[in-house]
């Protein structure tokens, strides 16, 4: 399906959605900022991000994210078009994943300050998901605050 059509149809469900949320729940969405597909890098994102009262990235070396990638193709959980087929060599690809790790962090900055929302970094690091799920727990009761106040 062509980005444009995706971006379009993703904007109207995030309105949707967004539009009807309620100050009291928490809503978190599982989503990435940007897209990439065959090594081309697009925005994911729209107005409706507006709505939100905190922007969270999960962050990850380059190593981590290609070793993910190679465990989830090799175990045909999913198959993703990231790399153009001429990129074999795991270097271009560590290259490749760490413009788009730190073009996804830029992202979130420029989000925030855009649209004056809070944004915070998690490490997700190998066999420390604990500690990712107590700081997204902690950014989290910090973002309720802010709005209690």
């Amino acid at each position: 399906m062509p980005e444009d059509i995706k971006n379009k149809e993703l904007d109207k469900m995030m309105r949707h959605i967004l539009n009807g949320k309620q100050n009291k729940k928490t809503l978190l969405i599982d989503a990435h900022y940007l897209r990439i597909n065959e090594g081309k890098i697009s925005d994911a994102t729209g107005n409706w991000v507006r709505f939100f009262n905190g922007l969270f990235v999960l962050n990850c070396e380059p190593k981590e994210v290609l070793r993910r990638i190679d465990s989830d193709t090799l175990n045909a959980k999913k198959i993703r078009k990231i790399f153009p087929s001429n990129i074999i060599d795991s270097n271009e690809k560590l290259k490749l994943l760490s413009y788009y790790l730190n073009k996804t962090i830029d992202t979130a900055k420029e989000l925030s300050n855009k649209f004056n929302i809070p944004y915070f970094i998690i490490q997700n690091k190998r066999d420390k998901m604990k500690e990712a799920v107590k700081e997204l727990v902690v950014f989290t009761k910090t973002i309720e605050k802010h709005i209690n106040l």
